[in-house]
């Protein structure tokens, strides 16, 4: 099953853009980067971006051990609420397992019967930053009562484990991207909504979406959506 982004509607998609209106084969997603955490606060402030390969690990802010698997700042969760305001109809809404998107999605979409499932595919770039880490799965869980938690998350941070302290490769994330999107082809849903992170939606979009669109690759700021229309060949 290959995907493709239609170039048709490549552009964010007007308001008035509905499943209805879809050609056989396509399908809308709503891609969405999470509300402000602390750790982007701190980056913010610090009027900083990841120093790893230059300064070292420990001087990142990204690496603050107060940053692991970070809450919303108040911010944040404004950005979260005013995503609620644009009225966007998913039939699936599919999340990363970390902790700001997980607020940001149950903020999304307050009080809806849509349901919301749980993926390790669409989580941010693993390896090298301590906010990427996530909590273990039944801490979260806790947190979070209405989302399905599939059975291949590990209980344990596994995946973040086996790259750290190194960045997960391009290719893999790119792997992770195609994997969502042959998992997408195969379902009934003609409308989702993936809540997910800047890093992994910027190679989502070049790498397993092969899109190269300006606005689309773009970077993403905290609580963004933009929309698109992929079709499945």
């Amino acid at each position: 099953m290959g995907s493709l982004v239609d170039r048709r509607l490549c552009e964010r998609l007007g308001e008035g853009v509905r499943a209805g209106d879809l050609r056989s084969g396509e399908k809308i997603l709503h891609l969405i980067r999470h509300g402000q955490g602390s750790h982007n606060l701190e980056a913010l402030m610090q009027n900083s971006v990841c120093v790893c390969a230059t300064d070292g690990r420990p001087n990142c802010c990204y690496n603050n051990p107060e940053h692991f698997d970070p809450r919303l700042t108040d911010l944040g969760r404004e950005q979260a609420s005013s995503l609620s305001k644009r009225g966007l109809t998913p039939d699936l809404i599919v999340v990363s397992p970390l902790t700001r998107t997980l607020q940001t999605a149950s903020l999304a979409f307050p009080e809806t019967k849509i349901p919301m499932l749980v993926k390790e595919d669409i989580r941010e770039v693993l390896g090298l930053h301590e906010c990427d880490r996530r909590r273990k799965i039944s801490e979260v869980r806790k947190d979070f009562h209405y989302p399905t938690f599939g059975d291949e998350l590990d209980e344990e941070d596994l995946r973040f484990k086996s790259y750290y302290p190194e960045l997960e490769p391009h290719e893999h994330v790119w792997k992770r991207g195609t994997n969502i999107l042959d998992w997408i082809a195969e379902r009934p849903e003609k409308e989702l909504a993936l809540v997910t992170h800047s890093g992994f939606l910027r190679r989502f979009i070049v790498g397993s979406v092969a899109c190269y669109d300006d606005d689309l690759k773009r970077s993403w700021t905290t609580g963004e959506a933009r929309s698109v229309v992929i079709t499945f060949d």
